[in-house]
């Protein structure tokens, strides 16, 4: 079984754990050459493509089972896990997907560029909307913590500021091609 790692510092764990977020972006690794010709195929071509991609460069395949990584101190009663290193109890990069306890299965793969996601998407990858605005009327969106000040008035803006936190990079300006992964949560 392989495992899938969200970004607890923002959320995104919780967000998975709770049922919210169902829907993850993970930039495809393409050689540079298969880049510029999938970059030039007309939308038919790339959907009759589509399983050869994701074939040749998607670490996870519609309808596989797998383990959400997250640190054993994190799942696990206190004392269980002593015998290991406090790096192999702390970071959930360690872990083995055979221990976690948390499970998705995915039910989706599509691809698409970063910056074509729609709002909805936005929702499903976390995204949180806010009543409106009291002086503007607005409703807010933000991707963590509401208090941490990174709140906005679309759910795109909000998106963006998560891939910018999330990379710090300018990866939405570079507007990669992604696989967009959708999955249930495993109770």
């Amino acid at each position: 079984m392989k495992k899938i790692m969200f970004n607890d510092a923002l959320g995104l764990t919780a967000a998975v754990l709770s049922g919210r977020k169902t829907m993850t972006r993970r930039v495809v690794s393409f050689s540079e050459n298969d880049a510029a010709i999938y970059s030039n195929l007309t939308d038919a071509e790339r959907e009759a493509m589509l399983p050869v991609i994701i074939d040749r460069y998607s670490r996870y395949q519609v309808g596989e089972r797998v383990a959400i990584a997250q640190a054993y101190k994190d799942v696990f009663l206190p004392g269980f896990f002593e015998h290991l290193p406090k790096s192999a109890i702390n970071n959930k990069m360690f872990v083995k997907a055979e221990f976690m306890p948390n499970k998705i299965d995915i039910t989706d793969i599509q691809i698409q560029r970063l910056q074509d996601i729609s709002e909805d998407d936005c929702l499903k990858e976390g995204i949180q909307e806010l009543a409106p605005c009291s002086e503007c009327g607005s409703p807010m969106y933000y991707f963590s913590d509401f208090n941490d000040g990174w709140w906005f008035f679309d759910p795109r803006e909000a998106f963006e500021g998560l891939m910018y936190r999330l990379f710090h990079r300018d990866l939405w300006k570079e507007n990669p091609w992604v696989f967009v992964y959708t999955f249930k949560l495993v109770k």
